[in-house]
């Protein structure tokens, strides 16, 4: 128990984006699993370095570590550990521009997600292969797959996955010739934000500066400048009330120079 409290306390950590506070109960989870032999807890928190390497900026470490846990959680049986793990090796591989390699461990780690049969595991596969589609053009499969992601995501009352994957379909769609479809898209993304709430969502100024730029550019492809304008200066607005002391020393610079 005291190596899976740790794991479980370091996955919050991240997902509360305090980094340091994760790297620690990982680490104490590592070395507790391997001290009392705990092979899916040490898998785990293999798991959970291996992403906050990828955070830092170590692919090399992330890729060491990632492929130690699938290792690991592949011999041991354990699904949704595999599936997690090839997540943040495929993440890993992306990182360092090598897409194919990518493209395969998000297959795989959907091929594991749907053999555990948590709802969440497969959308978390889905949207990353989906996000790799993306980014190399592929507007159709990262449609269809994003279309899924959305299915899971209602399914188990996941709001924060709804409007993320709602907004990037709009993307595909405008990808796809489409841009009308994305604006109507992206507005469901920004009526789904509007059931978070900044106190237990961590990325919920981040959702919604994404969101609007990515509405913004829409409004662009259809020559709709004003909705477009409306759009990028309310990201603006989002990112001061994210980090409202970064807005006033801008402000306050600004007053300095206007003075001069």
């Amino acid at each position: 128990m005291a190596a899976a409290l740790r794991n479980c306390l370091g996955y919050t950590a991240v997902d509360q984006r305090r980094y340091r506070q994760a790297r620690m109960y990982h680490t104490e989870a590592l070395d507790l699993s391997r001290r009392r032999p705990d092979p899916c807890q040490e898998a785990r928190a293999l798991a959970g370095l291996g992403s906050l390497d990828l955070s830092a900026g170590d692919s090399d470490r992330a890729i060491a570590r990632a492929t130690a846990a699938v290792t690991l959680s592949r011999r041991l049986g354990n699904d949704w550990v595999t599936s997690m793990s090839l997540v943040v090796l495929g993440l890993s591989h992306q990182f360092e521009g090598r897409n194919e390699e990518a493209l395969a461990c998000f297959a795989f780690a959907q091929t594991y997600a749907e053999r555990d049969g948590r709802p969440r595991t497969l959308a978390r596969a889905l949207t990353c292969a989906a996000d790799a589609h993306l980014r190399l053009g592929h507007y159709g499969e990262a449609r269809n797959l994003f279309r899924h992601a959305i299915r899971l995501g209602e399914q188990v009352g996941d709001t924060f996955l709804c409007a993320r994957s709602l907004t990037r379909l709009g993307t595909a769609e405008r990808g796809e010739g489409n841009p009308s479809a994305a604006i109507a898209l992206h507005h469901q993304a920004l009526l789904q934000h509007r059931l978070l709430s900044p106190l237990t969502d961590p990325g919920y100024h981040w959702l919604e500066m994404d969101i609007r730029c990515r509405l913004g550019h829409a409004y662009v492809a259809t020559g709709r400048v004003r909705e477009a304008s409306e759009q990028f200066q309310a990201v603006l607005d989002a990112r001061a009330r994210a980090h409202p002391a970064d807005h006033a020393l801008r402000v306050e610079g600004s007053e300095d120079r206007e003075a001069r």
